[in-house]
């Protein structure tokens, strides 16, 4: 090779090993680095006479991904945003009049994020053109392919050092917020694997490959295990999967390519159609036993996934439900390649506790992203592709491995989102440019000069994007709010207003900074946060102060009660909601479907506030009657607290569910003492029914006895009395009490009855 061409194969295989190794080029600055790298890969190929006969079908996805990118960032007159998109022009103007803003009018509803989106995409067409000026030789797919495999095998050694040494940060200074199963270069457990697993099919691949050395088939089996294990120790289900899928497709393929080399044609087709589903069975099998055997828990991995997951209300799936409110608000162009994040906060009620900064699901982002037509204008162009590559399955191991590993991605892709992350899109974009390569020809005259200027474009717009990355226009939401939480001033949160005009705390800032005014904008910016985030807590309780000040208690107490549902320190809001408010409107602040009810009472316990905690449960009850644990919990406190409203609250709602005969005579005594004798009746009325020690029944029967003479029902409690001598439970000292009853029943109806009426019965 010329040395331009090792400048190109240099800086090309250093901007791979920087996106994945520099965690992942999750940042804006490594991303910057990537993209210089690549254009320097370009760069170097300016001169080359050497260009491609036609246009590769890996770029027609990515073409147009980049193109919708780039439309939905023109300036447009609001008329036509109104038409295309009218809720997310609606939302950015309604900002925009509150703090006197002008952000870029453009249909992207994140414009920093469609930014970046635009800088991605023209990277990775930067790596196409970089890579296929060497795929097109069987030779360079081979070196292509053994260098994402050993970059992906050193991944799994970076990821083993680090579980050996049991180290809690990436290469022992960068710290690390979620610790995840394992620690290596790409910190989330399903990116990793993906990683993995497409390094898994491609190291399958490059074993069976015939034109090596056996050193070297070896070290790709060595790379095998390296891989294959680290996608187990991930603990991602869906690499697991993933890697399944992909190894079936893998051995299939090359056992496949076998029988075609060794049979005629006509035997191939019969011998293909009665074996290509036993033989995928098989492979799927195999690559199964290789996993379990590299850690014992994939089993339990896998066996956590269950239906209950899909109902969860923090679920992916949950997430993907709420996503269609989306679609359903801007079919035709989407909300623009980055502005899903804002634009999310709003329409899922998981928000106020979980983020979701993907949809985790590549298909649906598509969608929401750039509209049903740009969704299957590059589902077109993608299938395209895909009917390029599985036509080179007859090519031998390295498009098997490379069939795998994609379709491995592609698998994990239903619930994941990887490719986002320019780490694992790079390696994925590589290893597709070796099934979507194209002849190359020596131009000259005109065709080369139009080449050559193709390729400096091409090298301006990535260094361009570059020098855009390190530049504020590209500022992350995280990076903003981050300064935002930071004590920023009102010039800052306008500032980050005008780069992110649908972000909720932008205006949640605002309206704190602006609070002493008495024009009301504290109220209106507020508001307009809620409307963009409406389940956020701390807008919640800040509502909920602010009415308190208004003198609104009732109204604060329902602000209170939506920011408790979505807190994520619910000890510390239940404590001040019981500072602020009196008992009852305490009792309402806190919700009566309140997911954990444990950390509620226990809060309400420490602090001394079982009054609140046996109003709130009385509230659960009403709303729920046939909540068993909620009468346990009431009937519990009750009695430790001698509350004698709580105790009939138990006692009206569910003496079905009462946990024992012990608690319903402990409420009966409790609420007989008080003189509630219809509700001490109540408790034990079936007390003819109970089984068990006599003198818990006995007990149960001079409670019913005292409740009728309580209320003066004197017939029938004569006869509860004489019922109780004749069970004959009662116990030898207790015929005195019988008796001592029976005559004042007798006195009081000799004093309440005329005349001449006839004596009572004894």
């Amino acid at each position: 090779m010329r040395r331009r061409d090792w400048v190109s194969v240099g800086s090309g295989g250093a901007a791979t090993a920087v996106s994945v190794f520099a965690v992942g080029s999750a940042f804006r600055w490594t991303q910057a680095l990537v993209a210089t790298l690549v254009a320097i890969s370009l760069a170097a190929q300016i001169p080359s006479r050497r260009a491609f006969s036609r246009l590769s079908s890996l770029l027609g996805p990515l073409g147009l991904a980049a193109a919708l990118t780039a439309l939905s960032l023109v300036p447009l007159p609001f008329a036509v945003r109104e038409f295309l998109d009218p809720v997310g022009s609606g939302l950015r103007e309604d900002g925009a009049t509150l703090m006197d803003l002008a952000p870029w009018p453009a249909l992207s509803r994140d414009v920093p994020s469609s930014l970046r989106a635009l800088v991605f995409f023209l990277i990775l067409i930067g790596v196409v053109f970089a890579t296929l000026r060497f795929t097109a030789s069987e030779r360079g797919r081979h070196g292509v392919l053994a260098w994402i495999a050993t970059m992906c095998s050193l991944v799994g050694v970076v990821v083993g050092v680090h579980e050996i040494l049991g180290a809690h940060r990436l290469y022992g200074f960068y710290d690390i917020h979620a610790i995840p199963n394992v620690i290596g270069p790409l910190l989330n457990e399903n990116h990793l694997g993906s990683l993995m697993a497409l390094g898994t099919c491609v190291s399958i691949g490059l074993v069976m490959y015939p034109r090596q050395r056996t050193t070297h088939r070896v070290g790709w089996m060595v790379a095998v295990l390296i891989c294959a294990a680290t996608t187990a120790a991930s603990h991602s289900r869906g690499a697991l999967i993933a890697l399944m899928v992909g190894g079936a497709v893998v051995v299939g393929l090359l056992v496949t390519q076998r029988f075609t080399r060794i049979e005629s044609p006509r035997r191939n087709r019969t011998r293909l159609a009665t074996n290509a589903i036993p033989i995928g069975i098989v492979a799927a099998c195999v690559v199964v036993l290789v996993v379990y055997s590299s850690a014992g828990k994939v089993t339990d991995e896998l066996s956590r996934t269950d239906l209950e997951e899909v109902h969860r209300p923090r679920s992916k799936f949950a997430a993907w439900k709420s996503a269609e409110v989306l679609v359903e608000e801007s079919p035709w162009v989407g909300v623009g390649r980055g502005g899903f994040e804002p634009s999310f906060t709003r329409v899922n009620p998981a928000s106020g506790s979980v983020t979701f900064a993907y949809l985790e699901n590549e298909y649906l982002q598509a969608i929401v992203d750039w509209g049903i037509p740009g969704a299957l204008a590059i589902a077109a162009a993608f299938l395209w592709f895909v009917s390029v590559a599985i036509r080179r399955w007859r090519d031998g191991p390295l498009a098997a491995g490379a069939l795998g590993a994609l379709t491995a991605v592609a698998v994990q892709s239903n619930v994941d989102f990887g490719v986002e992350l320019l780490g694992l899109a790079i390696a994925v974009t590589v290893v597709a440019a070796t099934l979507a390569y194209v002849p190359v020809r020596e131009e000259s005259g005109r065709a080369l000069t139009r080449t050559r200027a193709s390729r400096i474009a091409l090298t301006f717009a990535v260094l361009l994007g570059a020098a855009l990355l390190l530049s504020s226009r590209t500022k992350t939401l995280k990076e903003d709010h981050e300064q935002l939480t930071e004590g920023a001033t009102l010039a800052e949160a306008r500032s980050e207003l005008e780069r992110h005009p649908i972000d909720y705390l932008g205006y949640a800032v605002a309206s704190t900074l602006v609070a002493n005014r008495s024009d009301g904008s504290s109220i209106r910016l507020l508001n307009h946060a809620m409307r963009l985030h409406p389940t956020h807590p701390g807008m919640h309780r800040v509502a909920g102060q602010l009415l308190l000040r208004a003198g609104h208690r009732d109204q604060a107490a329902i602000e209170y009660a939506a920011a408790l549902r979505s807190s994520a320190d619910p000890k510390k809001l239940v404590e001040e909601i019981t500072t602020v408010f009196p008992k009852e409107l305490a009792a309402e602040a806190i919700p009566a479907d309140y997911a954990n009810v444990d950390i509620i009472l226990t809060t309400l316990r420490e602090h001394e506030h079982e009054d609140v905690a046996t109003l709130w449960l009385g509230r659960i009850l009403r709303s729920h009657p046939r909540d068993a644990r909620a009468c346990g919990l009431l009937y519990e406190t009750s009695l430790q607290h001698g509350d004698v409203q709580a105790a009939l609250t138990a006692g009206r709602s569910c003496v079905e569910l009462l946990p024992d005969h012990q608690t319903r005579l402990s409420l009966a005594n409790l609420v007989l003492k008080n003189h509630a004798y219809t509700e001490a009746i109540h408790l034990v009325a079936d007390v003819a029914t109970w089984h068990g020690l006599a003198d818990e029944k006995s007990s149960a029967w001079l409670i019913l006895c005292d409740a009728y003479i309580g209320l003066e029902h004197w017939d029938e409690a004569t006869s509860c009395l004489h019922h109780l001598d004749v069970a004959g439970d009662l116990a030898p000292e207790q015929h005195g009490e019988l008796s001592k009853r029976l005559e004042t029943i007798k006195v009081h109806r000799a004093e309440f009855e005329p005349a001449g009426s006839a004596a009572a019965p004894n």
